[in-house]
C-alpha cells in the first residue's frame, strides 16, 4: 500500500533564495528521504520533482506567503513542476511556502 501522504515541507529562506536565484548554482538537487517517493530539484526558476514510484497521477497543492493556495493536477507520467512565475505571468511573493505532493494510486481493474 502506498502511503497517502507523501512530501509536506516548508521551504523558508534556502528555497525562496534559490527559486528567485539570489546567486546560487544552476541546479540543486535535494536528496530523497528515506521512503520518499521523489527527489526535487531546485533551479533559479523551476522545482521539479522526480517522482520514482508507478502512478496514475499526481496532485501538488501549494500554499502561498500570503494564504493563497494553489492545486495543480499531473497526468501519469508527468513531471511536477513550480515556477517561479504564476499563471498570470508575475512573479511568486517572497516568502515561505509549503507544499504538498500526492500520488494517485494505480489501481488494477480487479480492485476496481
Amino acid at each position: 500500500m502506498q502511503r497517502p501522504r507523501i512530501l509536506l515541507a516548508t521551504f523558508a529562506a534556502f528555497l525562496l533564495l534559490i527559486l528567485f536565484g539570489g546567486g546560487t548554482p544552476a541546479a540543486a538537487r535535494q536528496p530523497a528521504l528515506s521512503g520518499a517517493i521523489a527527489d526535487m530539484q531546485i533551479t533559479p526558476t523551476t522545482i521539479r520533482w522526480q517522482v520514482h514510484v508507478p502512478n496514475a497521477g499526481l496532485v501538488l497543492t501549494v500554499a502561498a506567503p500570503d494564504g493563497q493556495i494553489a492545486r495543480q493536477e499531473f497526468g501519469a507520467g508527468a513531471t511536477p513542476t513550480l515556477n517561479n512565475v504564476d499563471s498570470n505571468g508575475q512573479r511568486r511573493a517572497d516568502g515561505t511556502y509549503m507544499y504538498e505532493l500526492r500520488v494517485v494510486p494505480q489501481i488494477d481493474e480487479a480492485t476496481r
